[in-house]
């Protein structure tokens, strides 16, 4: 009787004992919902597996005191909303070119949600881009605000191309963007609303007026630099003669008194001087 109970009390603490293994080593469990952990360790480093809630995952680091933590993160998808607004370039001067001062600015709401791959959380950990959701917020604004630039790039190089004269089709560019887009976290969806663009064909044109309006500027203030680069040199010439004229009298006073003595003076000056 008494070796029956012993044999029960030790089934008892086994099992026990491997319950309270498995509850330590079952990762899932230190996850919270909606949440993605990553498993960083003194022994293993980082985990190459996700701890993902609902998921079974045993792992024997966590079995060690102080050996191993879980880093979580949150799985939801990160939703960005701006509105970005501003001039496009040289908009206040092509503006006075017109009486009626049409206006550049532009306009547009971006609506933006991006989503992180359970694996890709071990990257941005192992890569030490990530260790809390600040870090993976920012991480996500950042990523936002890249792709968001290169939607506005590309709408301001159709401004600025003057072999392209098709009307802007904000659809197509977005598309093309979230097409080309090869980064961290993946696209669930983009919208762009309240969209305010100056018309095209207007800012091309005030662009060839302006640049226009410039060239001839330029030549003008070159013809007068010529004229002016001219002049001072003739001057600079006409000094030096003086000079040199006036060494001459000095050395040689007998020109002098054939000055007083001439009947024209201004023939002598001129012979004297032209020689010089």
């Amino acid at each position: 009787m008494k070796r029956a109970s012993g044999v029960i009390v030790f089934l008892v603490l086994l099992i026990a004992a491997l319950g309270a293994v498995f509850v330590l080593g079952y990762s899932p469990m230190h996850v919270p919902h909606d949440s993605v952990g990553v498993i960083v360790s003194k022994t293993s480093g980082v985990s190459e597996k996700p701890v993902e809630a609902g998921k079974f995952q045993w792992n024997w680091q966590l079995l060690i005191p102080t050996n191993a933590k879980i880093r979580s993160f949150s799985a939801k998808p990160y939703t960005y909303s701006k509105v970005k607004s501003g001039e496009l370039p040289g908009a206040e001067i092509y503006s006075s070119l017109f009486n009626d001062k049409p206006s550049f600015k532009y306009s547009m709401t971006f609506n933006l949600e991006l989503k992180c791959d359970s694996n890709e959380f071990v990257n941005l950990v192992k890569n030490s881009d990530i260790s809390s959701d600040s870090d993976l917020k920012a991480k996500y604004e950042s990523c936002a605000e890249e792709i968001v630039s290169k939607i506005l790039d590309k709408i301001f190089t159709q401004f600025t191309n003057d072999d392209d004269n098709k009307l802007i089709d904000i659809e197509a560019v977005k598309n093309d963007i979230v097409k080309e887009y090869d980064g961290t976290f993946s696209v669930v969806s983009l919208n762009i609303s309240d969209v305010k663009i100056p018309d095209v064909a207007v800012y091309k044109n005030a662009r060839k007026m302006y640049s226009k309006h410039m060239s001839e500027i330029e030549a003008e203030l070159e013809k007068l630099t010529s004229i002016q680069a001219k002049e001072i040199s003739d001057n600079t010439k006409s000094i030096s003669k003086l000079e040199k004229f006036g060494k001459v009298i000095k050395e040689n006073p007998e020109l002098a008194e054939l000055l007083k003595s001439s009947k024209d003076l201004s023939d002598t000056l001129k012979t004297i001087y032209e020689y010089n």
